[in-house]
C-alpha cells in the first residue's frame, strides 16, 4: 500500500511540476500512472479503463475559467481514483441487536485502536452508549 501511495504521489508531483501539458506529456504521465498501478497489483482491465477515461476526459472537457491544464488533470485524476475506490458514498452502519459487538482484527500497527476510537465516536454522536 505504501508503494502505491508513493507512486501516486510521484505522479501528482510530476503533474504539478510540468511546465506545459501537451498530448505527449499527458501520455507519458498516464503511462507512469499505469506502471504505478500495475506494480501495486491493480487489475489490468481496471488500469486500462482508468487510463482511457482519464485520457478521454482530459481531451474532451473544457477548461474551467481560472484553471490551468495541470489543475484540470489533477482534478480528473482525483475524481477517477475516487470513483474506482467506491465513490464518496456515505456508509450507514446500523447494528442488529443489543449489545452491539464489533471485532477489529489486524496486525500490529495497522490502526485497530484508532479505528475503534473513531467508531466509538461515530456511534456516540448518534446517541449510543459506547464502551471500549
Amino acid at each position: 500500500m505504501e508503494q502505491l501511495r508513493e507512486g501516486i504521489l510521484s505522479v501528482v508531483r510530476r503533474i504539478r511540476g510540468a511546465e506545459y501539458l501537451d498530448e505527449r506529456e499527458v501520455e507519458s504521465i498516464i503511462r507512469e500512472l499505469q506502471r504505478v498501478l500495475l506494480k501495486a497489483d491493480v487489475d489490468v482491465k481496471l488500469v486500462f479503463e482508468l487510463s482511457e477515461k482519464l485520457r478521454k476526459r482530459f481531451q474532451s472537457e473544457e477548461l474551467p475559467p481560472g484553471f490551468s491544464k495541470r489543475e484540470l488533470l489533477l482534478k480528473l485524476l482525483y475524481e477517477e481514483l475516487v470513483s474506482i475506490l467506491g465513490g464518496q458514498e456515505k456508509v450507514v452502519i446500523k447494528p442488529a441487536k443489543l449489545p452491539y459487538i464489533i471485532l477489529l482484527v489486524g496486525i500490529e500497527g495497522s490502526g485497530k485502536t484508532t479505528t475503534a476510537a473513531k467508531l466509538a465516536y461515530y456511534f456516540q454522536r448518534r446517541g449510543y452508549r459506547v464502551g471500549l
